[in-house]
Order: structure tokens, then C-alpha cells, then sequence
């Protein structure tokens, strides 16, 4: 596994399981991937009815997030990668498969705050994306 590539997995399990803040009408934490569906989702109601009000504050508010995090999670992957290769050179593939089962296997309890959700307060990765 090259560096590149250990980028790109890393870069993908973190958008897909990495808690991170959000602020959308409420403050919570979930994954860039759940931050990108909101945006989307806020972007599709605001295409709908047009733009003006809380609505279209909402989709910008999401997709700002959602930017802004791909380009962190993005950094956050290059430096994990760089320095997983720089403290196990022969190990490093090792380490960063072992990084990412980590991180999905934490995903898969609650460790992520729903504040939008009605039914419950804390979600694991799957219950968010029901």
C-alpha cells in the first residue's frame, strides 16, 4: 500500500465514522458523511422552495460544514498517513488497516449526538443512516 492510497482509505473511513460538531438549528456530532446527506437534504428543500428565509440559511450553514470538513477530514487522513508511515515504515499498511477497523468498529456504538432525531439523544453510525 503506497502512501497515496493510504490516504484515500483513511480519508474515506474518517469522512464515513469520525464524530465531528455540527451546528444546523442544533448543536450535535456526527460523521462528515451524516453533515453531507443534512446538506444535501437542506439544499433539496431549498431548491424546492426557492430561496429566502431560515431555509436557505439552513442549506448554506450544511454545506459550509460539509466543505469545510471534507478539506479537514482530507488533512486529518494526509497527516495520519504521513505519520503512520514515518513511525512504522515496514508496518505501515498495518497500521492504518488497523486505524480504520478501530474507528468503524467505535462507529458502531453510540457515540454520536443526534439533537434533530425525536426517537433518541445518542446513535452508533447505523442508526443515523436508517
Amino acid at each position: 500500500m503506497s502512501r497515496r492510497s493510504a490516504v484515500y482509505l483513511l480519508w474515506a473511513v474518517f469522512f464515513a465514522a469520525l464524530p465531528v460538531p455540527f451546528y444546523m438549528g442544533a448543536s450535535g456530532c456526527e460523521p462528515p458523511l451524516g453533515v453531507a446527506f443534512l446538506a444535501a437534504l437542506a439544499g433539496g428543500v431549498w431548491w424546492t422552495e426557492g430561496s429566502g428565509g431560515n431555509t436557505a440559511l439552513f442549506a448554506g450553514l450544511a454545506l459550509g460544514q460539509a466543505l469545510l470538513y471534507t478539506l479537514l477530514v482530507g488533512l486529518a487522513a494526509a497527516l495520519a498517513a504521513r505519520a503512520l508511515f514515518a513511525l512504522f515504515p515496514r508496518r505501515a499498511p498495518w497500521a492504518v488497516g488497523l486505524l480504520c477497523a478501530a474507528l468503524l468498529c467505535a462507529a458502531l456504538f453510540p457515540i454520536y449526538d443526534t439533537p434533530l432525531s425525536s426517537s433518541r439523544a445518542r446513535s452508533s453510525a447505523l442508526q443515523l443512516f436508517r
